[in-house]
């Protein structure tokens, strides 16, 4: 069964300049290896701000600021402790996310 977007336009991000972009861009990475490697949080990430913009229960799991460029980058990076590991809010976050997706999309 094929599917598709009812709302691309949500996937619009603003650069610094007013420049627009149809989701996130792995190049946006201050790290070289998240460049080369962050094809996987990027997707997710654009996937999770489409759906919070039209599932109202996953509204909370990403802020407003991801629809800026800057805004996206902090939502596509991972959020590090006072030790420099991802948070277990972060892991928490994600998990929830996932089950709240899969809930409202598989049927």
């Amino acid at each position: 069964m094929p599917h598709s977007l009812t709302h691309p336009e949500r996937l619009t991000i603003t650069g610094p300049q007013g420049e627009t972009y149809q989701g996130g861009d792995q190049e946006w990475y201050r790290d070289l290896w998240q460049r080369r490697a962050g094809c996987g949080p990027t997707t997710a990430a654009a996937l999770l701000s489409y759906l919070s913009q039209t599932r109202p229960g996953l509204r909370p799991m990403v802020p407003a600021a991801a629809r800026t460029q800057a805004g996206f980058l902090r939502y596509m990076e991972p959020t590090p402790t006072k030790s420099g590991s991802i948070s277990a809010w972060n892991t928490a976050l994600a998990w929830v996310t996932c089950k709240e997706i899969a809930r409202n999309t598989i049927k």
